[in-house]
């Protein structure tokens, strides 16, 4: 009877010793990533890329009907969202999607400017992506593909009808930031790039376009998945 009562209070004591250890092994399996598994984001990104060769095409076709000059094409903003996928918290593919939209206004007497370009670029790719998580903020590098739909369109007013000028295009890109996670898991990001984009075949030689330049935007990310 005696070693029973000292073989439960061994047991107890164990218990007692061991539990709270069990405890905390549980919550570190169970902690939560600064980085989510899965996670939504929106960014605003200025980009200026150089669109000389779809300028060149406008130029042309003004040469040949008689039209008069424009302004040149142009576009600085765009307004991007996505995914962000990481399996763990070192590796992240972001599959994104933007759109940029660009109109000009007629010219004043000065500029003596009588159309308005109109522009649409649609673009959707992927991006693989390093983090280097400290903390609550995370350095990342990265690259990828994507796809670019160019519509533009320039409008005379002095005259009817419209020209149009569209392009398909393949895109590689690459692009470094940081992000600062808050104790909710959503996080406000900087992030820096350089994208080059060209049309991979073309019926005219003339429409053969090239777009590149350098990317700079803020984002907002919100977690919707913590661990797979």
């Amino acid at each position: 009877m005696k070693r029973s009562r000292t073989s439960l209070f061994c047991l107890f004591v164990s218990a007692l010793v061991l539990l709270p250890q069990f405890c905390r092994a549980q919550e570190k399996e169970t902690a939560r990533r600064v980085i989510p598994a899965v996670s939504f984001y929106v960014s605003g990104d200025y980009f200026s890329p150089n669109f000389k060769d779809v300028n060149a095409v406008y130029g042309t076709l003004g040469q040949v009907y008689s039209l008069p000059d424009g302004k040149d094409f142009k576009d600085y903003y765009t307004l991007n969202g996505g995914l962000k996928i990481s399996p763990v918290e070192q590796q992240t593919i972001r599959l994104e999607a933007s759109v940029s939209l660009y109109k000009s206004q007629l010219g004043t007497p000065i500029y003596n400017t009588k159309s308005i370009n109109f522009l649409q670029m649609y673009y959707g790719g992927a991006t693989y992506l390093v983090n280097f998580p400290f903390g609550r903020t995370a350095f990342f590098i990265g690259a990828g593909p994507g796809y670019v739909r160019l519509n533009t369109q320039r409008t005379y007013s002095d005259r009817a009808g419209v020209v149009r000028v569209n392009g398909n295009l393949f895109q590689l890109h690459a692009t470094g930031g940081v992000d600062f996670y808050q104790s909710s898991g959503v996080a406000f990001g900087l992030e820096i790039g350089y994208a080059y984009a060209t049309t991979p075949y073309t019926r005219s030689a003339d429409l053969d376009f090239t777009l590149k330049g350098v990317t700079g935007g803020i984002s907002i990310t919100v977690p919707l998945v913590n661990s797979l």
